[in-house]
């Protein structure tokens, strides 16, 4: 390279040339430079090794984000965070973890015996469940609606 391109493409790359990618969030990764700013390539358990989804960032003041997902930490790096656009078993069906569960919800095991079963999730600080539920701690300020037995609820 000559001497005046060298000297172009370091301005370049000095002036942000170098950009994020143009996956927007659902779209497949392999990377976080495939993303769009804002975004990470998170992993899901059990993909193979490289393939990812493009999700929005978010922090661990956040249980739910905007759009209602849940803001998950990646199991390889719980330090990134993401709003989890969902997995393929519905409320109530069994899970082995929260990335098996739809949009919305988290995967819990009541230790009561009974298999873990993905249920709504919901904010201490701002619990949003449907009548008939409560927000039960999960981990602060992460919850779950939980069903409030009939002697507890009042006409």
């Amino acid at each position: 390279m000559t001497r005046s391109v060298i000297g172009t493409w370091l301005a370049f790359l000095a002036l942000g040339g170098c950009e994020s990618g143009l996956v927007e969030v659902d779209g497949p990764c392999t990377t976080s430079f495939d993303c769009v700013d804002g975004a990470v390539c998170f992993a899901l358990p059990g993909a193979p090794e490289g393939q990812g989804r493009c999700m929005a960032k978010c922090t661990t003041d956040e249980r739910l984000c905007v759009g209602g997902e849940v803001c998950l930490g990646a199991a390889s790096d719980p330090s990134t965070r993401v709003c989890y656009l969902g997995g393929p078993n519905a409320l109530g069906a069994e899970c082995a973890d929260t990335t098996d569960c739809e949009l919305g919800s988290v995967c819990v095991d009541l230790g009561d015996g009974t298999v873990p079963t993905c249920v709504l999730a919901c904010d201490l600080r701002a619990p949003g469940c449907p009548m008939g539920y409560s927000c039960e701690v999960l981990t602060e300020p992460a919850g779950f609606c939980a069903l409030v037995p009939e002697e507890e609820v009042t006409p």
